[in-house]
């Protein structure tokens, strides 16, 4: 039975279980200091996770800084306090004190008294950064600019110091200005962008260097934190996903909140680009057992984003009332998704007069805005929804929303391109639903992607790809939809954006399996399956199945099967495989030999041991092509 939002956050706000979403398996962490750090943790069992303890570590963790910066500012007998603190601070899990203790007092006193000197110098840049950055944003570039350009200089000054963290501090909040500029300024070009987080990269990556040198953990929050949005920002998936679980871990290891918070938002921004439903309910549960959603805009509008992807549109229209923002932007949010949750009900009328809401909310809104454009996508989506293609692209096709969000252009093209197909023009279906997949490619894009999120939901989303699979299979190209579908989500699994799948490599790759290959993209609403013979002919076939569906039938089965009951387990998987493998395909994978498997998104999770497919010959289930051609 689903569970309420209500419930739900009210459950993620209570004690926690303990249990942790599949993005935490870290393979690596961000440097050899932080993998130091995580190995002590992981040593020192679960004492600094007992509110006893913690109350102890905070108050231990006060008196510890205290007297670090008196030994630092010159005085000389608080070494022994500093010292007695810092194996209180190991008996309670961080050692890491100890270290820091043995830094700075190999530091000569006059050293020490600069390098604190710096450090002040430092904090008030940052208060500077802060104060600037939050006031008239007309003014803000000429004031980076220049507090850029003092940090750079307190970086130079301090890098050969005896002392040098003040420098890996200016350089860690370097890196930071050169991101949010690379993912803001509208006036920076491609390459532009890629040099402003190349170095940033080599920013944090000096900071963190340093901090390991002095032992210092809190500090590498921020260097480990902007690492993960850069990989983020350039499309690598496994990387950000990575860096943003290793913040994490720091952060509760340090006891940071805000740290946690931040990295567990990158999380949830990974597994909305990947269109793991399953991790960001994970996630948001997280989240939610820190920050209340009815304080939290960001948190609540990804709530109810999430109910609609799940396609839970009467939970969304319960819970968007009690979390209405005040701002006129965040206005706009709240009366798209009242809109779609109304729209996908079919309630047409009263998700027309909240799309009016914003255009009138636009009306006030100071500055240029392209809120009535994405209230006419949602309108043209939802005379596609009606059975109404040409209302949609009469809507739609007029619209320029170049000058708007990726995902406003990407959402537009996905309409039109829907609409032409549902009209049976494939060959126009194609090249708007190339050009929407193209919208979420490149690397603007991501460096685009708002803090707060996207109106529609994935930039993206896989039932782009299914409809553009079921295009091209319209028009005798089966198997180029095949490649283009394992191209998308090859690209996801290996966590890279300039992966390329030919026809020929998947030709490559069915030759290789007496029976074939055989695999699937699974969309929101429709699933496409495709068969590629050892001789390279291949046929797909589209079904109206979505993946929220698929996805529950996927669990029920294995709920089955872990439960004992092979009898229920055996019937359930024998439904599913009838559903998503068509008769038409049944007789072309028929017959003795092996058969190769793309398992992709609810079927990832499909015991196919189970399917009588399973009984002609072995069954090799992969997540997807390990390469472009089998051996490389």
């Amino acid at each position: 039975m689903r569970t309420s939002p209500a419930s739900r956050v009210g459950d993620a706000a209570g004690p926690r279980s303990g249990r942790r979403p599949a993005t935490r398996a870290r393979t690596h962490p961000r440097s050899w200091f932080l993998g130091a750090i995580f190995v002590a943790a992981a040593t020192v069992g679960a004492r600094a996770g007992d509110p006893v303890s913690a109350s102890d570590l905070n108050t231990e963790r006060l008196a510890f800084a205290t007297a670090l910066r008196d030994f630092r500012g010159g005085d000389e007998a608080a070494l022994a306090v500093l010292s007695a603190s810092a194996d209180r601070m190991a008996g309670l899990g961080r050692a890491d004190a100890r270290g820091i203790v043995d830094f700075y007092r190999g530091i000569a006193p006059d050293a020490r008294r600069a390098g604190l000197a710096a450090e002040k110098r430092y904090e008030a840049l940052r208060v500077e950064v802060s104060a600037a950055a939050g006031r008239d944003r007309a003014d803000w570039p000429g004031q980076r600019e220049r507090l850029r350009g003092e940090l750079q200089t307190l970086a130079d000054a301090q890098r050969t110091a005896a002392d040098p963290t003040p420098a890996a501090r200016a350089l860690a909040l370097l890196a930071v200005l050169d991101e949010q500029r690379a993912r803001t300024d509208p006036a920076l070009d491609a390459e532009e962008r890629n040099a402003m987080l190349a170095r940033a990269t080599s920013d944090a990556r000096r900071a963190l260097d340093v901090f390991g040198r002095a032992s210092l953990v809190t500090p590498t929050l921020e260097p480990t934190w902007l690492l993960a949005r850069v990989d983020d920002a350039r499309g690598n998936v496994v990387a950000a996903r990575d860096g943003f679980a290793d913040c994490l871990e720091l952060a509760e290891l340090v006891a940071n909140e805000d740290y946690r918070i931040r990295a567990l938002r990158g999380l949830i921004t990974v597994a909305e680009s990947t269109g793991d439903l399953a991790e960001q309910r994970d996630l948001l549960r997280e989240l939610s057992a820190i920050r209340e959603p009815k304080d939290d805009w960001w948190l609540a509008r990804r709530w109810a984003a999430l109910l609609l992807a799940e396609d839970e549109p009467e939970a969304a229209l319960d819970f968007l009332p009690k979390i209405r923002p005040t701002s006129a932007q965040d206005a706009n949010a709240w009366h798209f998704l009242c809109g779609s949750a109304l729209q996908r009900l079919g309630r047409v009328g009263e998700a027309e007069e909240h799309f009016a809401q914003v255009r009138l909310v636009a009306e006030h809104a100071s500055g240029p805005s392209c809120a009535e454009i994405e209230a006419r996508i949602w309108r043209a989506q939802a005379a596609l929804e009606r059975g109404d293609a040409a209302g949609a692209l009469d809507i739609a096709l007029p619209l320029d929303a170049s000058g708007c969000t990726p995902t406003a252009r990407a959402q537009c093209a996905y309409t039109i391109g829907a609409a032409h197909l549902a009209q049976g023009e494939p060959e126009r279906a194609t090249q708007a639903l190339r050009s929407a997949l193209a919208e979420g490619r490149v690397i603007e894009d991501r460096l685009a992607r708002a803090d707060d999120g996207a109106v529609f939901g994935e930039i993206v989303g896989l039932e782009t790809v299914a409809l553009l699979a079921q295009a091209l299979t319209q028009q005798g190209r089966a198997l180029e939809a095949v490649s283009t579908v394992e191209e998308v989500q090859s690209r996801a699994l290996r966590g890279r954006d300039d992966l390329a799948i030919t026809p020929d490599d998947v030709r490559a790759w069915a030759g290789e399996y007496e029976r074939g290959l055989l695999t699937w993209i699974v969309g929101a609403n429709t699933t496409v399956c495709a068969h590629v013979a050892p001789d390279g002919s291949a046929v797909a076939v589209a079904i109206p199945l979505g993946r929220e569906r698929l996805h529950e039938a996927v669990r029920r089965v294995r709920e089955s099967a872990i439960a004992g009951d092979e009898v229920r387990a055996h019937a359930l998987a024998a439904e599913i495989a009838e559903r998503v493998v068509p008769e038409s395909l049944r007789t072309r994978v028929a017959g003795a030999g092996r058969l190769l498997v793309l398992a992709h998104g609810p079927l990832e999770r499909m015991p196919f041991e189970l399917w009588d497919l399973a009984e002609d010959g072995p069954m090799a289930v992969l997540p997807g092509l390990a390469s472009a051609r089998p051996g490389v």
